[in-house]
């Protein structure tokens, strides 16, 4: 059951591609890739990774967000391969249209087809955040925040089923309850490609994908990893994923047989 657990870590890398060159970027690099407001999901890559809890299958994307930001429509080049975030330019010359498409070309379509290899039961889409964080549009009022929808116009559109979240969330409270835990408060109006494509849809197809965002500050403290904090949160959310895995494929079982 365990390898039916998929979990993708997209914003942890400051790697850029070996195509763009150190001399074209531009001084803001820093600020873009270490500091508390960055464009990197600080030690996403740890706090995320079970495998050694749950042996489950798991991606990471290997290249900094602010080259290729793999969660991004391909074709919408402006937001995969963006030139500046937020009004800070990322290079220092004019990066070419033909360039930036052979980025996403070589990194993007390999990564897509081995969420398409998936054939499991349920997928974590792990990210994480600050609480004045620049790209949010107000406040953080929760330390983790599980998200089921994209906004769409005057629509929404779900990317896992409502029950399955709720018995997440219950099982995250159930073993963090020291931790404030919301539903849809922060990010549902930005678009994610992972949750558009892969995730599951009315009709029976894609898989559930559980959107998470975690505040850094619970594992970060004085700017500085707290190993022991970030295991205490990685075990809990590793078997609240788990738990919850089971339970769904047990009601998506009887609901078949029924």
């Amino acid at each position: 059951m365990k390898k039916d657990i998929l979990v993708i870590i997209p914003h942890s890398s400051r790697k850029r591609p070996r195509e763009i060159k150190k001399e074209w970027l531009s001084n803001n690099q820093r600020s873009l890739l270490y500091s508390g407001s960055s464009e990197t999901d600080r030690y996403s890559e740890l706090l995320y990774d079970f495998r050694n809890l749950l042996d489950n299958q798991q991606i990471l994307f290997p290249i900094s967000q602010i080259y290729v930001n793999i969660c991004r429509h391909p074709e919408r080049l402006d937001e995969i391969c963006p030139l500046e975030i937020r009004g800070k330019k990322i290079y220092n010359q004019e990066i070419s249209a033909e360039l930036r498409k052979q980025l996403i070309k070589r990194y993007t379509v390999p990564f897509y087809k081995k969420i398409e290899q998936f054939k499991g039961n349920i997928i974590l889409n792990g990210h994480t955040t600050t609480l004045d964080h620049l790209g949010l549009k107000r406040k953080l009022s929760h330390q983790i925040v599980i998200s089921n929808i994209q906004k769409r116009g005057n629509g929404v559109k779900r990317f896992a089923p409502d029950k399955l979240i709720e018995i997440y969330v219950k099982e995250l409270r159930k073993r963090l309850p020291q931790i404030k835990i919301g539903v849809n408060s922060v990010y549902v109006d930005i678009y994610d490609h992972f949750c558009d494509r892969f995730g599951w849809k009315k009709n029976g197809e894609g898989i559930p994908i559980i959107h998470q965002e975690t505040d850094e500050s619970l594992y970060i403290k004085d700017n500085k990893l707290d190993r022991r904090e970030l295991n205490k949160l990685r075990t809990a959310i590793a078997e609240a994923l788990f738990e919850t895995s089971k339970r769904y494929q047990q009601r998506y079982k009887l609901n078949k047989i029924n």
